[in-house]
C-alpha cells in the first residue's frame, strides 16, 4: 500500500475531527484530571485552518488515516507543526514520518519549523528528533503530571 498525501478539503472536516478525537481520547483523561486542557479541534477551527493555514491528510486505500495541521508563525516562512495524528490501526507504519516529510517538502521555502509536545510522549520525541528537530527553550511545567517541551528545526539559516 502506498500512502497518498494531499491537501485537506472542506469535505474532509468530519473525518479529521473524528480522527482527532479517536487519536487523542486516550490522553484526555490525563489532561483533564491534571488541570491541563488541550485544544480539542472542532469543525469551525478545522475549516479555518483549511482555508487560511495548511492541513494535509494521509490516505491509504481511500481511507483517511491521519492528518497534519500547520500554522503560520508569524508567516508562511516560519511554520508551527500544530498537530499530527495517525489513527490507531495505522500507527507504527511510518505514516507520521511520511506526513511530516511531505509537509516539509511542500513548504521547502520555510526557514523554520517549530512544535511542542508533552515531555512524557517518548515516541513523539523520538520521531521529531529523528527528523532533525532540536529541543529549545525551557520546558513548561503545567502541573505535577504535565510538562510541555519545545522543538524547532531551522533550515538554511
Amino acid at each position: 500500500m502506498i500512502p497518498l498525501f494531499r491537501p485537506a478539503e472542506i469535505e474532509d472536516i468530519n473525518d479529521i475531527c473524528h480522527g482527532l478525537e479517536r487519536a487523542f481520547i486516550p490522553l484526555l483523561d490525563s489532561y483533564y484530571k491534571n488541570g491541563y486542557y488541550p485544544y480539542f479541534a472542532n469543525r469551525k477551527w478545522i475549516e479555518e485552518k483549511i482555508e487560511n493555514e495548511f492541513v494535509y491528510i494521509c490516505q491509504l486505500e481511500e481511507k483517511l488515516c491521519g492528518a497534519i495541521i500547520l500554522c503560520k508563525e508569524p508567516d508562511r516562512y516560519h511554520l508551527k507543526l500544530h498537530t499530527v495524528y495517525i489513527e490507531e490501526p495505522f500507527r507504527r507504519k511510518g505514516l507520521a514520518t511520511f506526513l511530516i516529510l511531505n509537509a516539509e517538502a511542500v513548504h521547502s521555502d520555510a526557514a523554520s519549523w517549530q512544535l511542542e509536545t508533552l515531555a512524557d510522549l517518548a515516541g513523539n520525541i523520538a520521531l521529531y528528533e529523528k527528523l532533525g528537530y532540536e529541543r529549545y527553550s525551557m520546558p513548561k511545567v503545567v502541573n505535577d503530571k504535565v510538562t510541555v517541551v519545545y522543538y524547532r528545526k531551522t533550515i538554511g539559516l
